[in-house]
């Protein structure tokens, strides 16, 4: 398990954060100067399975995480 020298409080709050229906990844990148690669594997590493395909699902379908890829915001109307 790779932890990208991160402390259990950065680590939860990124989780925290994740979960969050309003954080983009480009916020968690500057922050915690990951790559979105990394938060998943981080996403990955610390969630149960079921918990991480539950967020990644939703991630992709209506997380606000997804809607700011490559710093765009997509129009829900």
């Amino acid at each position: 398990m790779r932890n990208f020298n991160l402390s259990d409080i950065d680590t939860d709050r990124i989780i925290q954060m994740c979960w969050e229906d309003r954080t983009p990844f480009d916020v968690i990148c500057k922050q915690f100067n990951l790559s979105e690669n990394q938060i998943i594997s981080v996403m990955r590493n610390n969630l149960k399975n079921s918990s991480f395909i539950r967020w990644r699902k939703r991630d992709l379908q209506n997380g606000v995480t997804g809607k700011y890829r490559n710093g765009l915001l997509m129009n829900k109307f």
